[in-house]
């Protein structure tokens, strides 16, 4: 799913970035195989999601900012805020 929406911004040209705001912990691994923080139930896209992130203990996050077509300046405003507020410069 995240490279179909990637690639459909690149296509539609749309200015858009990553930035990183840390890695994932142990306590989220925790979280994730919990039903109680993270209901799953019978829904199958939950289910494959946390499949998916299972075991992901030191792999990076990020934010993905997307504005409109001849906004790159607003869209690196908001990247700059993020960077700011997880100070991951």
């Amino acid at each position: 799913m995240c490279a179909f929406t990637t690639g459909l911004f690149n296509m539609l040209n749309f200015p858009a970035g990553v930035v990183p705001t840390g890695v994932v912990t142990q306590e989220d691994d925790e979280v994730l195989e919990s039903e109680a923080s993270f209901p799953v139930g019978y829904n199958l896209a939950l289910w494959r999601l946390r499949e998916a992130a299972r075991n992901s203990k030191g792999m990076p996050i990020g934010v993905q900012v997307v504005t409109l077509p001849y906004e790159e300046e607003e869209c690196l405003a908001v990247m700059e805020h993020i960077e700011a507020l997880y100070n991951t410069a």
